[in-house]
């Protein structure tokens, strides 16, 4: 066996099968020696995964695909803007910026809804219809994306914000506030093809004594 060489691959997944999430991470190698039964260190290094599962608020960075660092977005007028975290400076690094939006509007982050590995946003209109959109990896959200309409009457609540998957079952769930009672719900995010928001579940009263907003 001396001067053969071997290749190391690998699948993309965690120990736990799970498909592994973007960004950095350090990768380690180990081997058994024939006869023996201890791992030996053999070596490690950095990578950085892309393609693989969507980081949450992780919408692309100023490279374009995900890194793995969560982002920031915010409204003005009629204009949206998602500023791109970076965690090898706890700060941002490069925006971009969208317009044509209607003046009112307001976008909830959330995860990856429809299954491609891809963080997507609803976006609520001053008619209150809520609408479900699904941009390419890294791609900028615009008026004009690939969506869904989820239905009109959404402007009944001041809060909207996603707390992540909250059943476990891989979908980014929604939570909201009628600011009238101060009534909390929960909007579990359904797995059908649909893709549909599953019928409101209270989570009690007296939210609105929360005034600096709920995320």
């Amino acid at each position: 066996m001396q001067g053969r060489k071997i290749t190391a691959a690998w699948n993309g997944r965690t120990n736990k099968k799970a498909i592994t999430p973007n960004g950095p991470l350090t990768w380690t190698l180990k081997a058994t020696p024939a006869g023996g039964t201890v791992p030996v260190f053999l070596a490690s290094g950095p990578v950085t995964v892309s393609g693989g599962a969507a980081v949450f608020r992780d919408h692309g960075a100023k490279t374009g695909a995900p890194d793995g660092t969560g982002d920031v977005m915010s409204v003005n007028g009629t204009t949206l803007r998602t500023a791109y975290g970076n965690s090898g400076t706890d700060d941002f690094s490069g925006s971009v910026t969208t317009t044509g939006w209607p003046k009112g509007f307001r976008p909830v982050p959330m995860g990856d809804m429809d299954g491609d590995r891809c963080n997507d946003t609803l976006v609520r209109f001053p008619d209150g219809e809520m609408r479900r959109y699904t941009p390419a990896c890294g791609a900028a959200l615009k008026p004009a994306t690939i969506h869904k309409v989820l239905g009109k009457g959404w402007n009944a609540y001041d809060l909207m914000t996603s707390p992540g998957d909250v059943n476990k079952d891989g979908r980014p769930d929604l939570v909201t506030r009628d600011p009238k009672t101060g009534v909390l719900y929960l909007y579990l995010y359904t797995t059908t093809a649909s893709g549909i928001l599953a019928p409101r579940v209270s989570l009690g009263a007296g939210w609105q004594v929360y005034t600096g907003g709920i995320h």
